[in-house]
């Protein structure tokens, strides 16, 4: 938690309000900064997207959809994404958060 002044304090809920990145089985133990060039990279917000194309220009962002489990098997099936960005609390919160390979704090996307 967070300590404001005495005597009050902020707490925050158990849930992360950070992004994870999973990565496609190929790439795990890479990171945003060391996937090859023009790895495609998924996301479901466009701000998202442009705010991480201008931190990470070697890669592309592109639309993903679906729920939790569909775009997990959308990574891991189709090859068409090196990884894909989620949120942390929902990865938690289903019990994937094995699969995080990255967090993303607030101030980077």
């Amino acid at each position: 938690c967070f300590l404001l002044a005495s005597p009050l304090e902020l707490s925050a809920s158990g849930r992360a309000p950070m992004n994870a990145v999973v990565f496609h089985p190929k790439f795990v133990g890479k990171t945003l900064e060391t996937l090859p060039e023009k790895s495609v990279v998924g996301t479901s917000s466009l701000r998202r997207a442009a705010q991480l194309q201008r931190k990470f220009p070697h890669l592309e962002f592109r639309n993903i959809r679906g729920n939790l489990n569909t775009r997990l098997r959308k990574l891991d099936e189709l090859q068409e994404f090196s990884a894909i960005i989620l949120a942390a609390a929902g990865l938690q919160r289903m019990g994937w958060q094995n699969r995080v390979g990255q967090i993303l704090h607030p101030e980077e996307c």
